[in-house]
């Protein structure tokens, strides 16, 4: 085979594994029903109703215990 034919496979194995690669996540991500991703932060989570917060801060900050996560 000649430089330019290998190059060519090459190419084309390439493209090939990118197309599976890109079906098999978004077949991955529509079956699991993650089809639309959002923030964590756009999620209310009524379970730290009543907790006083400053932007990604929670708690009190005068507390004697800091939890850094």
């Amino acid at each position: 085979m000649s430089i330019l034919a290998d190059r060519r496979q090459s190419t084309l194995l390439v493209a090939a594994v990118v197309l599976l690669s890109a079906t098999l996540i978004a077949a991955s991500r529509i079956g699991s029903g993650e089809a639309e991703i959002r923030p964590a932060a756009a999620v209310p989570d009524s379970s730290f109703a009543g907790i006083p917060q400053s932007g990604a801060a929670l708690g009190d900050p005068k507390a004697p215990v800091t939890l850094v996560e």
